[in-house]
């Protein structure tokens, strides 16, 4: 995300936007948003791993 640092939370948003639909791209953004939030339990981690696990099948 060109302009964006590493531990903006609108660049794991602008992310998961860009990959909503590519297990592939979403899965590094799980990893980036719990070192970003800090915890495993942020509504913004738990929304993106739902979606891997609902494209997995």
């Amino acid at each position: 995300m060109a302009g964006l640092r590493d531990d903006d939370p609108r660049a794991v948003e602008v992310g998961v936007f860009l990959y909503w639909n590519d297990v592939a791209g979403l899965q590094p953004f799980i990893e980036r948003s719990k070192r970003l939030y800090g915890r495993e339990d942020h509504r913004e981690t738990l929304k993106i791993e739902a979606r891997v696990r609902e494209l997995m099948g």
